[in-house]
């Protein structure tokens, strides 16, 4: 019989902004559960471990996600001491670096408390947090650490892109739900200072798997993004106009695609050099957009040379 004094339940507490009213029985016992979760060994991991779930697709991300760097630096700078019995702390690893090998652990810890589901047999979704979970856990997040949160999950999912990845579908599928997921929680976060890759590398998958109606969406908001947050002259904001000409162009709208390439050409011109290669690959796209148009010219207005 173990003769330990039981640890008492803490209320638990939101930080500002804290859950609607009916999420806070979920959030309650996301907390208390946590609070279980991070006592036990690898210790003060459960936090960190769920809260960057939580921003990825609610249907399933890989694996693989916790074996990078990204993933296990976040971890490490973002461990938890949760308090232990008769207010002592619980052992901590000695080694100040997590391991994806303990990453893993608190995956299956998180799956055995019913906070996660990890299967290795369901592929490129084989770790689900529900979505009820993930908003709860989202909730009860400090602002403060919602940065680090976005720019490890970006990090993680950019490091297992395979390339090219039409030769893993449904790898890619999976990592372009969790970039979308994660761009819509983060909000402007990945846009500091800079455009987080992932986003483009997801506008990219969509092109390359020949998806033109969701990568016109995807290019639209990335280029709205881009133009609001770094302004229309940034070579981030030119690319992601050029990505979006091009969906346009594989979309066979190819009088809106030239439209806008035009004004990505000139602008790279003026802002980049004429011979920068950025421009130079601007101005063959453009070039060859209107030789085929004039081709096809009831397809759309005719292009002037």
């Amino acid at each position: 019989m173990s003769t330990s004094t039981p640890r008492p339940r803490r209320r638990p507490t939101w930080p500002a902004g804290s859950p609607p009213p009916g999420g806070r029985t979920v959030a309650a016992t996301l907390l208390l559960a946590l609070d279980a979760a991070d006592a036990r060994q690898p210790a003060g991991l459960a936090r960190p471990v769920i809260r960057l779930a939580a921003v990825l697709d609610p249907a399933g991300h890989p694996a693989a996600v916790w074996a990078t760097d990204a993933a296990t630096g976040y971890l490490t700078q973002n461990r938890t001491r949760p308090p232990g019995p008769a207010g002592t702390q619980p052992p901590v690893e000695a080694s100040p670096e997590v391991t994806s090998a303990q990453a893993r652990e608190v995956l299956m810890l998180l799956h055995r408390y019913g906070l996660a589901s990890f299967d290795d047999q369901a592929g490129p979704r084989a770790v689900r947090v529900h979505a009820l979970t993930g908003r709860a856990a989202r909730e009860t997040t400090p602002p403060a650490l919602a940065p680090a949160i976005a720019q490890a999950a970006a990090g993680a999912l950019l490091a297992i892109w395979p390339e090219p990845d039409h030769t893993a579908p449904a790898l890619a599928e999976a990592l372009r739900a969790s970039t979308t997921a994660l761009a819509g929680h983060a909000r402007d976060t990945l846009w500091h200072p800079g455009g987080h890759p992932a986003l483009f590398r997801t506008g990219i998958s969509l092109l390359n798997a020949g998806l033109h109606t969701a990568a016109i969406a995807h290019w639209q908001r990335t280029t709205a993004d881009a133009e609001r947050i770094l302004g229309p002259e940034h070579p981030a904001t030119l690319t992601a106009q050029a990505n979006l000409a091009s969906s346009y162009y594989q979309a066979g709208r190819t009088a809106d695609a030239i439209t806008i390439m035009e004004r990505v050409a000139a602008d790279r011109a003026r802002i980049l050099g004429p011979e920068h290669p950025d421009t130079v690959t601007a101005a063959d796209a453009l070039r060859e957009w209107k030789r085929r148009h004039r081709r096809r010219p009831r397809l759309g207005r005719r292009v002037p040379e």
